[in-house]
């Protein structure tokens, strides 16, 4: 069924009860109002208008197959009660769900710009606060969440020194400790060619510095750049740690 031409019937039947429930939301969204749950258990889901003044009702329930679900009543009307612009309907993950192919399209996508598309596509009102968190969902299921990057990083650094000839990449973790799982430490990389590169073509100086991860997970990455002919910066090795300390800078340079 696409949304915003949602209509329900009584008898009208659908595959499961998860399939009855995300359809009913569309169309309680769509129509601008919102359910108080009178009945809701495993067989049987019954639901009333989320305006006391409102004499809408609906019962749905579970058919003999034990799977299919069908409306069963359907009754009242919504004569007493305006569009809900903020609708409680509205979960982060119906959102997500909603702006998915915007926000692949623009990862970047400004929460102020979807917050219009809001208006314009649902003619609902969503702050901006949730739009962000919809806009990170969005990006994870996408891409993936920060810790399953992380976990790939020891697989990335074998691939560098099997790809790259005299490449430097070093991965660390948390000590074994009996029923604890090892966390992330550090990481050390560094290209052959960004070796090759310092060596014939930049100037004899080396600069260092750390900047603060400002992400899910903190820390701070330290660089080391010089100068090539150009008078541009030529990287020529970064690793992140927990801090920017002299234990964790001769640490990289050990690497």
């Amino acid at each position: 069924m696409l949304y915003g031409e949602i209509k329900l019937e009584p008898w009208m039947i659908f595959s499961s009860k998860e399939h009855f429930l995300g359809v009913l939301r569309d169309f309680c969204i769509q129509e601008g109002f919102a359910l108080t749950p009178d009945k809701h258990d495993s067989k049987r889901f019954t639901a009333r208008c989320y305006q006391k003044q409102c004499n809408w009702r609906i019962h749905a329930s579970m058919l003999m197959d034990g799977v299919s679900w069908a409306i069963k009543s359907l009754t009242g009307e919504h004569k007493l009660c305006g569009r809900l612009d903020a609708n409680p309907m509205v979960s982060s993950e119906w959102l997500c769900k909603k702006l998915m192919e915007d926000i692949k399209s623009n990862p970047d996508y400004p929460v102020e710009g979807l917050q219009e598309r809001c208006r314009v596509m649902f003619r609902i009102e969503v702050k901006l606060r949730l739009l962000y968190k919809v806009r990170n969902m969005a990006k994870e299921l996408i891409h993936g969440g920060f810790s399953e990057s992380y976990d790939l990083l020891p697989a990335y650094a074998d691939m560098i020194k099997r790809t790259n000839p005299r490449s430097y990449a070093l991965v660390t973790w948390t000590k074994e400790i009996v029923g604890a799982t090892p966390h992330f430490k550090s990481c050390f990389f560094s290209f052959g060619c960004m070796i090759k590169g310092f060596f014939e073509g930049c100037r004899p100086i080396i600069g260092i510095d750390g900047a603060h991860l400002s992400g899910t997970y903190k820390g701070q990455m330290l660089t080391a750049i010089a100068i090539d002919g150009n008078n541009e910066i030529f990287p020529i090795a970064y690793g992140i740690v927990d801090g920017e300390t002299g234990d964790t800078w001769h640490t990289s340079s050990d690497a």
